[in-house]
């Protein structure tokens, strides 16, 4: 029985050998000290002996194992830096709305002139002849004009041919001569007018003096009494057809 065994056990050697050997060889072909393909021609040709030690002095050679380069110790990740913080802009304080411009107050609107009452109409006289008819600012002759007209004489010293009517003349004769008895001389200046004659020294006095005192010292046409013929305007000193007449002799008589 023991006897077996060992025979088990030798007939097992040469197959462990071959075992070992195709592992070295299979070893060194990984590392790249033989090449496999030579190795298997050669031994397919049957090489002599020398090439086989060759082999086996250059694999021997070669198979002496590098020492393998150190591994670099993997160094620390750096840590990373702390990203700064982020810059807090000033707040920006809010700008104030602008003020509104001030609407501007709407002018008001101007008043409108009051319009000057209309003047009233004017009584019109009916009859010029008559010798009372009341001439005012406030009545109109019209365009009348008389029919007996009676010139005055040169001996009464009108300033012109000044005309009267006949009724009106006759008092001028008693009168001039009473008043030279009493010292007084009188003259003439004016005495019947026309309503064209009135027109024309009326709107020379408004040039003059304006309308307005115009129409207070004298008259417009168709509102003088020298247009009835019957009134006449004394004369015979330096201070004729003024204010200042009134205090002469000749004024107190008219």
């Amino acid at each position: 029985m023991k006897n077996t065994r060992r025979l088990k056990y030798l007939l097992m050697l040469p197959v462990l050998a071959v075992w070992v050997i195709v592992f070295c060889f299979a070893y060194l072909a990984e590392r790249g000290v033989l090449r496999v393909e030579a190795w298997l021609e050669g031994i397919g040709a049957d090489a002599p002996e020398t090439r086989v030690d060759e082999l086996e002095g250059r694999a021997e050679e070669e198979a002496v194992p590098e020492p393998e380069p150190a591994k670099p110790e993997p160094k620390p990740d750096p840590e990373p830096e702390p990203a700064p913080a982020p810059k807090q802009e000033p707040k920006q304080e809010p700008k104030p709305a602008p003020k509104p411009a001030p609407k501007p107050e709407p002018k008001p609107a101007p008043k409108p002139e009051p319009k000057p009452a209309p003047k009233p109409a004017l009584k019109e006289i009916a009859d010029g002849n008559y010798l009372l008819a009341l001439v005012t600012k406030q009545t109109t002759l019209g365009r009348y004009a008389p029919s007996d007209l009676v010139r005055i004489p040169q001996s009464m010293r009108p300033s012109r041919e000044l005309y009267l009517r006949k009724e009106a003349f006759t008092h001028l004769e008693k009168l001039m001569p009473d008043a030279e008895r009493d010292g007084v001389k009188l003259s003439i200046v004016s005495a019947y007018r026309s309503y064209s004659y009135q027109e024309m020294l009326f709107n020379n006095y408004a040039r003059q003096h304006g309308e307005k005192e115009a129409n207070r010292f004298s008259a417009r046409p168709g509102q003088s009494e020298h247009q009835l013929w019957t009134t006449v305007d004394f004369g015979g000193t330096s201070v004729d057809l003024t204010t200042a007449y009134g205090d002469t002799p000749q004024g107190r008589v008219g």
